[in-house]
């Protein structure tokens, strides 16, 4: 705030002819017409500034919103983890929930696993076949019959899609002339490829198989779900947190939802979360 008074005492000059024992009420006489001009040159300030243009302000694109949200959700599970203890309980505990079967884990080949073999991704391979990701991989283009994104791939082959794994395995089949990678960045199985694992499946996949292979906890599975029954409409953060019983301002929920993002099972965009666009097609 700009104090006239002060103001016009500071800049009014001592006049000729004034001694000191009548500058004091000179000065007060003087004070109006010093305000006055320095209120007008503020005025004229003021003017200027908003005859100025507006300023342009660059808008984010998609991908820099999803990049920021996956920033944001991790930085509030950072700040859950190692904040105070008073911080914490601030949140209180989500209500008990009565326990449910976890999804059978189909997503390895594991001898006495509780699911079938041969129920998602083939029977375990045979000696000189592609193991564990890479047969994982191979046996999900041999399944969907079409090229696959790199995101399409790591989600329905049950691995992460931004770890250096994937990215291994997909250097090594390539090198070993099982997969091609077209020109636009698609990925297809190679005759080679079809002949190498041939075994399981040749059906497309179901959504329920894609959900059952990753295997989420209580929560993680209920806010898939929930995403599942919004199809196009997409759920807010809130609903989401609703779903799987959890408050949408702790670190858990930021620690789950960047869970379902890393697994390929979410896009977000105008504040709201989607289930995958690849994954809804299943669903229909």
């Amino acid at each position: 705030p700009v104090h006239l008074a002060e103001l016009a005492k500071l800049l009014a000059p001592e006049p000729e002819g004034v001694d000191a024992g009548n500058f004091a009420a000179h000065q007060r006489r003087a004070q109006p017409e010093v305000a006055e001009a320095e209120l007008q040159r503020l005025r004229e300030e003021l003017a200027a500034e908003r005859a100025k243009p507006p300023r342009e302000v660059p808008v984010l694109s998609p991908e820099h919103v999803s990049l920021l949200q996956d920033l944001r959700d991790r930085i509030d599970a950072t700040l859950h983890r190692f904040g105070a203890p008073a911080a914490r309980q601030a949140i209180p505990p989500p209500a008990a929930a009565p326990k449910v079967p976890r999804p059978n884990r189909a997503a390895k080949w594991i001898p006495g696993d509780r699911v079938r073999e041969g129920e998602v991704f083939g029977p375990a391979p045979a000696a000189g076949q592609p193991k564990g990701g890479k047969g994982r991989m191979l046996a999900a283009l041999r399944r969907m019959a079409r090229p696959l994104s790199r995101d399409e791939l790591a989600t329905l082959a049950h691995v992460a899609r931004n770890g250096g794994t994937f990215t291994n395995y997909l250097s090594e089949l390539k090198t070993e002339g099982l997969i091609h990678v077209r020109a636009d960045r698609t990925i297809e199985a190679t005759e080679a490829g079809l002949a190498a694992f041939h075994l399981g499946p040749t059906v497309p996949f179901r959504l329920s198989e894609v959900i059952a292979a990753w295997a989420f906890g209580r929560a993680q599975g209920a806010m898939v779900a929930a995403l599942v029954a919004a199809a196009d409409r997409g759920c807010t953060r809130e609903e989401l947190a609703k779903a799987g019983g959890i408050e949408v301002s702790g670190g858990t929920f930021g620690n789950y939802l960047s869970e379902i993002r890393v697994a390929g099972f979410l896009s977000e965009r105008n504040r709201r979360v989607f289930l995958a666009p690849f994954l809804l097609g299943l669903a229909r």
